[in-house]
């Protein structure tokens, strides 16, 4: 516990994050701007559709390969899956929003209807690449040894705008 401001700051005590890995997830921009380039690369050929479910996966685990080392504790193992994670799955929603923005504005004289069923793809597609990422942090966090609550990320919840 702490006072900044004047304001008095609890510490949650829930997942704890060592300082190496701390500053190797936030610290190095490189490292940080490295992994969103590659996840902003695989998240646009899913919407191309020109990767499948198991190359999703194939990807997620490369990656996540290249920064999990074995002889990390498990808790810094089970931060840096959380972290690419949810990098993955953030990707994954701002490149559905710009699916349907760039939809939209391509498509302005179709009727409603064409338009909802072409948005509900787009969200279908983005709820379905989202349940693959969970599949695989679950299987990637088994293989590991370490328990699925620990790398869990929750799932960024759609909000339907209308233009």
């Amino acid at each position: 516990m702490g006072t900044e401001n004047g304001c008095t700051i609890h510490k949650k005590k829930s997942k704890k994050i060592s300082d190496s890995v701390f500053t190797f997830l936030f610290g190095d921009l490189v490292e940080s701007e490295k992994i969103k380039l590659y996840m902003d690369e695989v998240t646009q050929r899913v919407y191309e559709e020109k990767m499948e479910p198991d190359e999703l996966r194939k990807s997620l685990s490369e990656l996540t390969d290249r920064y999990v080392m074995d002889e990390m504790n498990p808790a810094d193992q089970a931060s840096v899956i959380r972290y690419i994670s949810a990098f993955a799955k953030i990707e994954n929603n701002v490149k559905a929003n710009l699916r349907i923005m760039r939809f939209r504005e391509r498509h302005r004289g179709l009727e409603q209807e064409e338009l909802n069923e072409a948005i509900r793809k787009i969200i279908c597609q983005y709820q379905g690449t989202q349940k693959v990422m969970n599949e695989w942090v679950r299987q990637y966090a088994a293989q590991r040894g370490l328990r699925p609550e620990w790398v869990a990320t929750p799932d960024l919840e759609w909000i339907d705008k209308e233009e």
